[in-house]
């Protein structure tokens, strides 16, 4: 099931980055945790059954359209 993730899922999101995306197409963990802050960005994930995150959507949703900038799956 997708659903909305939050500050305290941030860290399984960014060891998802990290194993899928190139250090050059990914911000550094404190650039990309600051991200949480801005309006219109959302990250959502989805879990396996035992509760582990298992992939993610980094997602800017503005008035009219949805910009999904990453997406990955472990």
């Amino acid at each position: 099931m997708l659903k909305q993730l939050g500050k305290e899922d941030f860290p399984k999101v960014y060891g998802i980055m990290e194993q899928s995306f190139p250090k050059e197409e990914r911000r550094s963990y404190e650039g990309q945790l600051a991200l949480m802050e801005r309006e219109g960005y959302r990250l959502y994930g989805v879990e396996g059954p035992t509760g582990v995150l298992r992939g993610f959507m980094a997602v800017w949703e503005r008035k009219g359209y949805c910009f999904l900038e990453h997406f990955a799956v472990s």
